[in-house]
């Protein structure tokens, strides 16, 4: 248990950390002096910076902003983001005491990103996974605490604590599928940084964090087993309920490993 509430502390202090920090990953786009429209690429929701720098002026510079969307900025260095799909023409006028130039960019901007989907797909998939091992593991024991009270006076806290155990799978997987969503810009409001909206592998990555902490929920149905028979135990003897809960702790210990792994996987991404 004590395991448990640790790694619950290390998922939240992480969530903290990704909630206050920075958005990296964006990309820059440099508006320059170029013949015609410079091009570039983004997702829905993806903020970019523009850079006006390198326009072919100096002195005291002030620049403006028109991004083709009903918005505007000033200044040479500016951060913006769509919010739908489509082609955006966005504008900068650079200007001193004598001179004035400018550019127009040709933004294409992807609709809703196919990696989002597939990231709520992932974190689906291992809360079904995992969820539905810890359901039925909840089955056994909670039919297994019921026997027990129903013939002998067995103090009901005792066998509720273990017969939520496998329940543990299920927060698991929950833990890492908001993760998932939280770095995706799914949860909390944030775009998604263009570097992973605009990453293909990153569909499969979110498949793979969730197959990862589903599988290893499935650890959840002999845990239940163990839990339940340690509920049999408790009702014979009540001096055995700490073996008893350490003894149905230890199938836990695989989906431990599979939050960890998911963390790391998370973390090495850059979701986090």
């Amino acid at each position: 248990m004590r395991t448990t509430v640790l790694l619950t502390t290390l998922v939240l202090m992480a969530m903290v950390l990704s909630i206050v920090g920075t958005v990296s990953g964006q990309v820059v786009i440099y508006a320059e002096d170029t013949d015609g429209a410079a091009t570039a690429e983004l997702t829905s929701g993806a903020k970019a910076v523009f850079d006006g720098t390198k326009l072919p002026i100096d002195g005291n510079v002030t620049y403006a902003w028109d991004f083709g969307d009903g918005n505007t900025g000033k200044g040479p260095i500016v951060t913006h983001g769509f919010d739908e799909g489509g082609t955006y023409y966005v504008v900068v006028i650079a200007s001193n005491s004598t001179n004035t130039t400018s550019q127009i960019i040709q933004v294409d901007v992807e609709g809703k990103t196919h990696v989002q989907t597939m990231a709520i797909f992932g974190a689906g998939l291992g809360m079904f996974i995992a969820g539905t091992a810890s359901a039925f593991a909840l089955g056994m024991t909670g039919s297994a605490a019921i026997g027990v009270i129903s013939e002998k006076d067995v103090n009901f806290g005792k066998l509720l604590a273990l017969q939520v155990l496998p329940m543990t799978q299920t927060i698991y997987a929950f833990l890492a599928a908001f993760l998932v969503l939280m770095g995706m810009g799914i949860i909390g409001g944030d775009a998604v940084p263009a570097a992973i909206a605009s990453d293909g592998n990153m569909s499969w990555i979110a498949i793979a964090i969730g197959l990862i902490v589903g599988i290893t929920g499935i650890s959840a149905i002999p845990q239940g087993i163990a839990a339940s028979a340690s509920i049999h135990a408790v009702g014979r003897n009540q001096d055995v309920m700490s073996q008893g809960i350490t003894f149905s702790a230890m199938p836990e210990t695989i989906a431990i490993f599979g939050l960890l792994l998911a963390i790391f996987v998370i973390i090495g991404t850059g979701l986090l």
